[in-house]
């Protein structure tokens, strides 16, 4: 069920058509691993069809949403709160649950399943016991976990009270407000999970040559996820910026997402830049490291250089984290430990092997340990570990719509494309397969042909004069006094030159034979000064000949409510 959800494209944009208007519940839990929160579900309550259910997933947590903010969803409007996670029971013989995560786009309705979280791996752990995945162990239950999305086993360590899950102790973790029960989580052989090789271009340093912005020393690799490594004086920056420093610069993130996405076309993950972008903004990350100073965390903590190795920043989602991603830190240790690497050339030299590396992020510092080993270009990662904390914050149902057609619209090129999980689909046995469904997709007939009457008064009431109305005005639906009717146009160019009243150009301001046309301006006619009887730039004359065959004037100049 697991790999169905990820193989499927993106949700249909339309599908059956339902009388029932009332909202779907999901069983789902709210919780935080490390500095990532996350909806939780077991596998086994979400619908069997892979595009019903990211279309489901998407609607639960607001997903897209043009604003930028889902309100109308549970999702956190942040990339370290846009997260779905689905747990169940493992197929894999040596491990107790299979875990699948999904990075959810809040502008996009895309989920990305290209890779891990590594935080968020910490709640994994206790949900499935307190979900009765698998019997609790007094003092601590291990907990064999198969990450589906890179196909790679975790081990964690959960510590078990009484049979219940321990949630308060004494373990803090910077990025975190409150101290929590320790979960130490180990990544077993967590290279090469997106791109088959620690090293995906089978070098520890590369130079991208990106137009418009340069040629950047880079490492490539893929340890936890992929992740792009640079140092922070090749993008003019310190090392030591905070969020809002590096998220108020849109150009400087416009540039990391170039670097990014062409690391991504270098590590074999997408086949242009443009894709990269657009099918995986979750993947790769891009991280810039320098050397260790002094600095103020994000809660004002002072941060001494001599209590960490090197400095560390990561963008996730186009927005640099709060703290650091658990799979960006797995990624980071790896590159330390090896030697010319970026990570490693500014630590001075590779992190020795009974060393745990500490590093500082915006939130504080971090410690991580790797095991690695090997020389050259062959080196082998046997397993990185963490410790992390994880809570249930909330538990129940999720409510989501059956009418989609209330969410904003979903991305044409991401619509009507049968799942490519399975070859034989075709669109007509996809669009069965959301049919045969409970009621999610539309509303009645009834409803459908009372908005269609609605819409069509609309549109006979707004007819009326409206090719004559100024915009801001309201519009008179009574007929044409004599005095008002418009005169013609007079066909010799030596007769005359008399005035006539002209339909609007759009622009708020009524063009007169003889005068001058105002300027142009970007404004919209709404956002326009509406000016009234002799306040509209025009002499006394021909002020005053208007007031005396003027139409009923509006009282304020604004469109009745």
């Amino acid at each position: 069920m697991i790999k169905r959800i990820v193989g499927a494209r993106q949700p249909l944009g339309g599908g059956c058509q339902m009388d029932v208007m009332t909202q779907r519940k999901i069983p789902a839990v709210l919780m935080r691993g490390g500095t990532s929160k996350g909806l939780f579900f077991r596998a086994d309550a979400l619908p069997q069809n892979a595009q019903l259910c990211n279309q489901l997933l998407l609607r639960a947590m607001g997903s897209p949403d043009p604003y930028g903010t889902p309100i109308d969803g549970v999702g956190g409007g942040t990339s370290s709160t846009s997260k779905i996670v689905i747990v169940g029971k493992s197929e894999q013989t040596d491990c107790d649950v299979d875990y699948l995560f999904g990075h959810v786009a809040i502008g996009d309705a895309l989920i990305d399943y290209s890779g891990n979280c590594g935080n968020l791996t910490a709640a994994v752990g206790a949900f499935a016991i307190e979900e009765k995945l698998l019997p609790a162990t007094e003092g601590v239950t291990t907990v064999r976990i198969w990450q589906a999305n890179i196909d790679r086993k975790i081990i964690a360590h959960v510590p078990v009270r009484n049979g219940q899950v321990v949630v308060e102790d004494d373990f803090n973790f910077d990025g975190v407000a409150f101290p929590g029960a320790e979960i130490k989580l180990e990544f077993l052989d967590p290279a090469g999970g997106s791109s088959g090789k620690l090293f995906p271009t089978g070098n520890k340093t590369d130079t991208l040559d990106i137009p418009d912005l340069g040629k950047f020393k880079v490492t490539l690799i893929d340890a936890g996820n992929p992740t792009v490594f640079l140092k922070a004086k090749d993008l003019d920056l310190t090392g030591l910026e905070l969020q809002d420093e590096i998220n108020s610069q849109p150009r400087l993130l416009h540039k990391l997402e170039q670097i990014r996405a062409h690391a991504a076309v270098a590590m074999g993950l997408a086949e242009t830049p443009e894709q990269a972008s657009k099918e995986r903004p979750a993947m790769p990350k891009i991280s810039f490291v320098a050397k260790p100073a002094d600095y103020l965390s994000a809660a004002g903590k002072a941060i001494h250089k001599a209590d960490y190795d090197l400095s560390a920043r990561i963008v996730s989602m186009g927005r640099l984290h709060h703290a650091y991603t658990g799979t960006g830190a797995i990624a980071l240790v790896v590159a330390a430990s090896v030697t010319g690497t970026v990570v490693s050339q500014t630590l001075g030299k590779a992190l020795p092997a009974e060393r745990s590396l500490n590093f500082g992020q915006p939130s504080g510092i971090t410690s991580m340990a790797a095991e690695v080993s090997g020389k050259g270009n062959d080196w082998q990662v046997a397993k990185v570990v963490m410790s992390r904390s994880a809570r249930r914050l909330m538990e129940g149902n999720v409510l989501v719509p059956q009418a989609p057609a209330a969410a904003p619209v979903i991305k044409p090129e991401m619509e009507a494309e049968p799942a490519v999980w399975d070859e034989t689909t075709s669109d007509a046995e996809c669009a069965a397969a959301l049919a045969s469904e409970p009621a999610f997709n539309g509303d009645d007939k009834k409803s459908r042909n009372k908005r269609r009457r609605k819409g069509q008064k609309k549109s006979d009431a707004a007819a009326g004069r409206a090719d004559t109305a100024t915009p801001g005005t309201e519009v008179s639906t009574a007929p044409l006094q004599p005095d008002e009717q418009i005169q013609p146009e007079p066909n010799s160019a030596d007769a005359p030159r008399r005035r006539r009243r002209r339909p609007n150009k759009g622009n708020g301001n009524t063009v007169q034979p003889g005068v001058a046309e105002p300027a142009t301006t970007s404004a919209t006619p709404a956002e326009m000064p509406v000016e009234l009887d002799g306040n509209r730039g025009d002499d006394k004359q021909s002020a005053s000949r208007r007031r005396r065959r003027r139409k009923p004037k509006a009282t304020n100049g604004n469109v009745a409510d």
